[in-house]
C-alpha cells in the first residue's frame, strides 16, 4: 500500500510557505504548515546567501517530517509553485531570476535526495483567483487555521497537487 508524504512549497527569499500532507490509503491528512523566514543574520546578506538559508530551513523541515511520518513513506512527493514569468508585473519586478533560482534550487535538490519534485505552474494551479478565494478553499478543505498567505499558497499548491498530480511538470 502506497504510504506517500507530500511537501508543498510556495517558494521565497524573503517568506517561503511550507506545507506537509500524509497521505495513507484514501486517508489524507494536512499535518502542517507555516512559513519559513530567512534569520536576521540574513537581512546583511546577498540575495544567494538568502536563498542557501532558506533552502536550508526547508530541508530541515523536510528531515523532521520524514522523521517523524507514522509509517515509512514510500513516496516523497514535494509540489512546487513555478511562477508566471510572463506577466508584466514579474518582468518589471526584477525578482522573476531570484524566484526561478529558488525553484530550480529546491528542485535540483528533491531529486538529489530521490524525492520526486513537481512543478505547478500559478496559472495552472491558481489561475487568477484571488489569494481570499484560495484562503476560503483551503480553511473549507483542510481546516486551515494560518493567517499567512505564503503559508495558505503552500497548502493550495499541496491540495492542487494531491488532485491533480498529473498536472504537475517533472
Amino acid at each position: 500500500m502506497t504510504k506517500e508524504l507530500l511537501f508543498a512549497v510556495d517558494p521565497s527569499i524573503k517568506a517561503m510557505g511550507f506545507a506537509v500532507f500524509f497521505s495513507y490509503a484514501a486517508k489524507r491528512q494536512l499535518k502542517h504548515s507555516a512559513v519559513i523566514h530567512p534569520p536576521n543574520k540574513a537581512k546583511s546578506l546577498g540575495w544567494v546567501e538568502r536563498l542557501d538559508l532558506m533552502v536550508s530551513q526547508l530541508t530541515d523541515l523536510m528531515d523532521y517530517w520524514i522523521d517523524h511520518y507514522d509509517v515509512e513513506p514510500t513516496i516523497i512527493t514535494v509540489a512546487i509553485e513555478l511562477p508566471d514569468y510572463r506577466t508584466e508585473a514579474a518582468a518589471n519586478s526584477g525578482s522573476i531570476e531570484k524566484l526561478v533560482a529558488c525553484v530550480f534550487t529546491i528542485r535540483a535538490i528533491c531529486q538529489a535526495r530521490g524525492y520526486t519534485p513537481l512543478l505547478f505552474p500559478v496559472r495552472v494551479w491558481k489561475g487568477n483567483v484571488p489569494k481570499s478565494v484560495t484562503q476560503r478553499r483551503i480553511i473549507r478543505d483542510w481546516g486551515w487555521t494560518g493567517t499567512d498567505h505564503n503559508e495558505a499558497d503552500a497548502v493550495g499548491i499541496g491540495s492542487f497537487a494531491i488532485a491533480n498530480r498529473s498536472r504537475g511538470l517533472k
